[in-house]
């Protein structure tokens, strides 16, 4: 889901924790998460939320929603072992060192990386790599990307367009860039900022 995380702009909590909030300010930011338990609570006040443990690459951190449909939505998806992309609300208070994360909506990341447009430039550095480009574009047909192509002719650059209707990810663009004769693939989302393949 890197390339769908990536579109939607989502942070890291690492990133949050190296730029926090100031103290008494909130922001309003996106968090791509493996929900990995949800318990619920009551606060001092009898008023009930869930209390949401969530990992991502840099590591497993807390959460708090208490909005009780994104909470049973964070409940289904950590009894699937799901991964979302949360809205998330993230505060700091006095004294406190990293940042608080409070759940307002959630998206199941599955659902948003099929819908993901994307357009795929492979840099060609010897046309002996195109067979094998070819036979692995040939198993990713049926879905919303395009693939361009860029090859070298005398001291200019011809781009070829070979579709619209591929189905990419990042892995399939790392195994394409791995080829003897491709010198990169990069990655750019219809649906957002540009994305950088990172090996």
């Amino acid at each position: 889901y890197r390339m769908a995380a990536t579109a939607h702009r989502a942070r890291s909590f690492a990133d949050l924790c190296a730029s926090p909030p100031a103290e008494g300010e909130r922001s309003v930011i996106a968090m791509a998460v493996l929900v990995e338990d949800v318990k619920w609570r009551t606060s001092a006040r009898g008023r009930r939320y869930a209390l949401a443990t969530f990992s991502d690459p840099s590591g497993q951190f807390p959460a708090t929603c208490f909005e009780d449909d994104v909470s049973a939505d964070l409940e289904a998806a950590s009894r699937e072992g799901a991964c979302v992309l949360v809205t998330a609300e993230v505060d700091r208070r006095a004294g406190e060192e990293t940042p608080r994360v409070t759940a307002k909506r959630t998206q199941r990341l599955d659902s948003l990386a099929g819908g993901l447009r994307v357009k795929a430039t492979i840099r060609i550095a010897d046309p002996s790599a195109m067979p094998r480009l070819s036979t692995a574009l040939q198993t990713a047909r049926g879905g919303r990307s395009q693939v361009l192509v860029e090859v070298g002719v005398d001291d200019s650059k011809a781009t070829l367009c070979l579709g619209r209707d591929f189905a990419l990810d990042a892995e399939l663009a790392a195994q394409i860039e791995g080829f003897d004769g491709v010198a990169s693939v990069s990655l750019e989302s219809a649906d957002g900022p540009a994305l950088r393949l990172v090996a």
